[in-house]
């Protein structure tokens, strides 16, 4: 009876918290902003896959892997099939590779600060930065988030083991 009254005090103030701390609208902001952040940044590494070189080879065996995360439909390897062939006609051009860096710096530095403001809202901490500076810590956590990933990348690149296709 006692482990029963517990659960249900939990599941009380659990849905009390996330009402009082519009924990909802703050995730919807969250979903929002990711998506913007997003898009430009696949903007960006699309016109950097042309800077991996028009090799034909290369290329097939980055969409192979790719290829391997998407659904079996035709429709859908048509189309990546078409999107290799213009990477490897035109390769990249500057004008949108760089709309895409700009773009996705400004949305993935709000989303971070986003993201921020949300965990001070749900600890309860009043925030008394000036709005400036919360975008500039916000701006250089994007790097370092960056960088991490770029570190990660590399050491399960170099730490994977070859695999053996027959």
């Amino acid at each position: 009876m006692k482990y029963l009254r517990m659960i249900w005090r939990v599941g009380r103030r659990l849905v009390w918290q996330t009402a009082t701390d519009n924990t909802t609208g703050l995730a919807a902001q969250m979903a929002y902003l990711l998506l913007f952040a997003l898009a430009p940044g696949t903007l960006f590494f699309w016109h950097l896959l042309g800077l991996f070189g028009t090799d034909p080879n290369k290329l097939h065996r980055m969409f192979l892997l790719l290829k391997s995360f998407m659904p079996p439909d035709p429709k859908v390897q048509d189309i990546l099939d078409s999107a290799m062939a213009s990477v490897v006609v035109t390769g990249t051009s500057g004008l949108l590779a760089n709309a895409g860096i700009i773009l996705g710096i400004y949305f993935g530095t709000v989303f971070i600060a986003t993201v921020s403001r949300a965990l001070s809202q749900m600890h309860g901490v009043q925030e008394d930065r000036h709005w400036w500076s919360k975008y500039i810590i916000s701006f250089f956590m994007l790097f370092w988030f960056g960088i991490a990933a770029t570190v990660l990348g590399l050491l399960i690149r170099l730490t994977a083991k070859p695999s053996v296709s027959a």
